[in-house]
């Protein structure tokens, strides 16, 4: 006999399962942008010990890297076909006060869209934060430094 979940232990999965796709997203985006550092990028960041993770990338230089892989990064949340994978570069790039093309702004909402078609409102805070989320962007110009959360 097939034991069936029961609703909250369903409802808690896709939760989790949508917490990992979204440091999933995180961990290759930064894997990206990192792998178009120069060897003089590299020798530096060494010296200076500072290029552990994401979260030391002196939001300066974080750009440089976006912009010089922006066309990796879309290429890679396309491919991936998840709305997640477009929200979490909006994310990513938001967070340090990237550029962002208005075509990946066109993007990331109709993402939202699709997302909240799929989950609907069985949770009202990923709910309120992607509508939100897509009132940020519409006000979102680059070189400002944005906190979201998906």
């Amino acid at each position: 006999m097939v034991e069936r979940k029961s609703e909250l232990e369903l409802d808690n999965n896709w939760k989790v399962l949508r917490r990992r796709k979204i440091n999933y997203y995180l961990g290759e985006y930064t894997g990206i942008i990192l792998s178009e550092r120069t060897i003089n990028e590299i020798e530096d960041s060494l010296k200076l010990d500072v290029f552990r993770s994401d979260f030391n990338l002196p939001d300066q230089f974080k750009n440089k890297l976006i912009d010089r892989s922006f066309c990796k990064l879309v290429g890679f949340a396309q491919s991936e076909g998840n709305p997640i994978a477009y929200q979490v570069l909006g994310v990513f790039i938001m967070e340090s006060g990237g550029r962002m093309t208005d075509e990946l702004k066109e993007k990331i909402p109709e993402s939202i869209d699709k997302e909240l078609l799929e989950i609907g409102t069985s949770d009202l805070k990923i709910f309120k934060n992607l509508e939100r989320f897509k009132e940020i962007l519409i006000d979102y110009k680059e070189g400002s430094k944005v906190r979201v959360c998906v």
